[in-house]
């Protein structure tokens, strides 16, 4: 998807949560819309308002150990996919991020 894309779904999303603000799939979009555009904090927020509404939703924190990921912080994105594979063990997205996390650095 190009960055113009997820302008254009980050629109509809608000549009979504301003008729229901709860609504857990426009939450997911809204924060991943907001990653992918860089916008690293405020998807970070989203991400743990999702996470608060819907803890057993194991992509709000594969989504929190991302973002910290792209911020350096490694210690927190370990902590959040391991977080994630506990909620649920079948999510291969947070398993290939933690693999990658724990891979050997090359010199």
């Amino acid at each position: 998807m190009r960055k113009g894309d997820f302008a254009r779904c980050l629109m509809h999303e608000n549009d979504a949560l301003r008729l229901l603000p709860t609504y857990t799939v426009a939450l997911y979009n809204r924060a991943h819309c907001l990653m992918e555009l860089g916008r690293l904090d405020e998807a970070r927020d989203e991400f743990e308002r999702l996470a608060a509404l819907a803890p057993r939703l194991a992509m709000a924190r594969n989504g929190l150990g991302v973002i910290a990921f792209r911020k350096g912080d490694l210690v927190r994105a370990e902590r959040e996919f391991a977080q994630a594979l506990a909620i649920d063990p079948t999510l291969k997205t947070a398993a290939d991020n933690l693999s990658i996390l724990r891979r050997p650095k090359k010199r």
